[in-house]
């Protein structure tokens, strides 16, 4: 699935979907590479991170 297949399912649950990360995120969905950029800062500004292939049944779901 693409970045933006999944930006389009969530939008459609009612989701706004960002591509940075601020305090004002509800969570970060990552694909499992704790060394980015972006993961680092959601951790910093203690914004949730649900790892994709863990969570993909909720996540597709809008159950997070």
């Amino acid at each position: 699935m693409t970045r933006k297949q999944l930006t389009e399912i969530l939008e459609e649950k009612g989701f706004q979907a960002t591509s940075t990360v601020t305090k004002d995120c509800y969570a970060l969905i990552s694909g499992g590479d704790d060394s980015s950029s972006k993961y680092k800062k959601a951790q910093k500004q203690k914004v949730t991170i649900l790892d994709y292939w863990k969570n993909k049944s909720s996540i597709l779901n809008g159950e997070f």
